[in-house]
């Protein structure tokens, strides 16, 4: 008992070590799990942060090229202004004309109320706006009727006052702040990186949209998702704030961030950045994370497989003691029985013999006393007989059995008591299930095992004697395995005693005699099975024995 304890102690010390183990190599997976989320997390933080720095470089330089034109604009106005104020002032021909080449007027004209053509510089040009189109107003008027030139008309004094710039000319001085030209110019650059070196982290596109569509991109750009369209680009407009997601574009996998733009009313700014070095980030972080987790699977395993092997070697230990002890025992046991055995048929015989002796004397008296020498004498003759069957090895009877019909017999045997004390014993199964073993050996393990089952509700306390009283068996096939388990909810077996219930003489009944458990674990062994008890003070008492089928032996 003393071994086994032991044998006990270091298993339960070594699933605690083992369990704390697991715990830390969880804990240690959860880390590192956790430390790659988070590194994912900032390298987008830092996507994020670098495309908004970006973008809003480029609003900066959008809206310094947009007030640049307006500024270009206004100054080509002034200059068609000055030449009007100054033919205004002056009927010098020559004079209008020189200010007119300096400031690169294509063409003047001086129209009279009649229509008639006072003045035309240069001299042979010729006026392509038609006379009924002219305002009226005294305000400067701007008047485009083709696209090769840009007038600008005052009437004063029933004069028309006409001058006229070229579209080209104009274009040419406006061209270098167009918001045309600077997404060329970051199409140039887009389009160099993909040919130079196109496995680089580079601009997919830059888009600035509003709702009613793209105002301008870079032309690699042919089609772009409208904002209504678009769940989170409205939220970008309604919220005032950037956000940043990840999507396609052209089948490819891009990082898009969006700003709210200032530039022009409910519009964005979208700027498409490749995939490419997150996706090789997070492939990286998998690889590992796919070869951390094969390690602490391995791990796992491995702990799982050496307690179980440990456990195995320390079951076999544990047998092997109790078997030695068993064989111990059996063998003083046997030899105990054989020389008290004669002793005992001597006694019973020269009993006989006294009575018939002494028949005359005292009969009744003597006859009292000699029963009771013959009740004692039987007892012990069962006692020894019990421990002969316990000590001695018997070769087992295998016989193909009923399950079902076999344990509905033995429990027709305890019906009459049952009835008496007042409780249930019930077959649950009725499944026609055959299986070989001994059906003597057998019959005395469920009998020893219903008696008690029987006996447990004897000592039932007062606080538990309203429950219904009742016994179950039941049986099935598991694993190729035969399973009978027979269950109570009677009083239950006392943690304190059992360990000690398989011992050898152990009972807590003043008429027991400490074989019935030991007897049935020995014939469940000699099937090569396996027997258990779970108990508690309550509900009860479930006994499981597993049978393995004679083939598989």
């Amino acid at each position: 008992m003393q071994n086994k304890n032991i044998f006990l102690q270091k298993e339960k010390r070594l699933k605690y070590i083992l369990i704390i183990i697991t715990l830390i190599l969880i804990f240690i997976w959860g880390s590192i799990y956790y430390l790659q989320q988070k590194n994912y997390k900032n390298l987008l933080k830092e996507e994020r942060t670098h495309s908004i720095f970006n973008l809003k470089m480029i609003q900066n330089n959008v809206r310094d090229d947009i007030y640049s034109k307006n500024v270009m604009k206004s100054l080509l106005i002034e200059h068609n202004k000055t030449l009007i104020q100054l033919a205004i002032n002056t009927k010098d021909t020559k004079l209008i004309d020189s200010l007119r080449k300096q400031l690169q007027i294509g063409q003047f004209f001086i129209i009279d109320r009649t229509g008639e053509l006072i003045t035309s510089l240069p001299s042979d040009t010729k006026l392509e706006i038609s006379f009924d189109s002219l305002p009226t107003s005294k305000e400067y008027r701007i008047l485009s009727p083709n696209k090769e030139y840009l007038y600008l008309s005052k009437f004063y004094n029933n004069r028309w006052y006409i001058a006229g710039m070229d579209s080209k000319i104009i274009n040419d001085l406006l061209n270098p702040v167009q918001l045309s030209t600077l997404f060329q110019n970051i199409s140039d650059q887009i389009l160099s990186i993909y040919e130079e070196k196109s496995n680089l982290y580079h601009i997919h596109y830059i888009v600035i949209q509003d709702k009613q569509g793209v105002i301008a991109a870079t032309a690699n750009l042919k089609k772009i998702a409208s904002i209504s369209s678009d769940k989170f680009l409205e939220n970008i407009i309604s919220s005032n704030q950037p956000d940043s997601r990840i999507s396609k574009h052209k089948d490819k996998k891009i990082f898009e961030t969006v700003i709210p733009s200032e530039l022009f009313k409910n519009s964005i700014i979208r700027f498409g950045v490749s995939f490419m070095r997150i996706k090789e980030f997070r492939d990286k972080q998998n690889i590992m994370l796919a070869i951390y987790s094969a390690f602490f699977i391995f791990l796992f395993i491995s702990e799982y497989l050496f307690y179980k092997y440990y456990k195995n070697v320390n079951q076999t230990r544990k047998e092997l003691e109790m078997k030695r002890h068993m064989a111990e025992i059996g063998k003083l046991g046997g030899e105990v029985a054989h020389e008290i055995k004669n002793p005992l048929n001597a006694i019973y015989m020269s009993l006989q013999q006294l009575k018939i002796d002494y028949g005359a004397k005292n009969i009744d008296d003597l006859n009292e006393s000699l029963e009771l020498i013959y009740d004692e004498i039987d007892r012990l003759n069962q006692i020894v007989q019990k421990f002969l069957y316990f000590s001695r090895p018997k070769e087992l009877n295998y016989t193909n059995n009923n399950v079902g019909k076999f344990l509905k017999r033995i429990k027709t045997l305890f019906s009459e008591q049952c009835n008496k004390m007042d409780f249930k014993c019930k077959l649950i199964s009725d499944k026609t299930i055959t299986w070989e073993f001994d059906r003597d050996a057998m019959q005395t393990v469920i009998t020893n095992l219903l008696k008690n089952a029987i006996e447990s509700f004897e000592n039932v306390s007062l606080k538990h004697q309203k429950i219904e009283k009742k016994i179950t068996i039941d049986y099935k096939i598991k694993k190729k395995n035969l399973y009978i388990i027979i269950k109570d909810n009677g009083e239950g077996i006392d943690p304190e005693i059992k360990e000690n219930i398989w011992n050898f003489y152990f009972t807590t009944k003043d008429s027991g005699s400490g074989i019935g458990l030991p007897t049935v674990k020995k014939i469940i062994e000699e099937h090569y099975g396996k027997i258990s008890i779970m108990s508690s003070p309550h509900p009860g008492t479930t006994v499981e024995i597993i049978l393995p089928s004679r083939s598989n032996l």
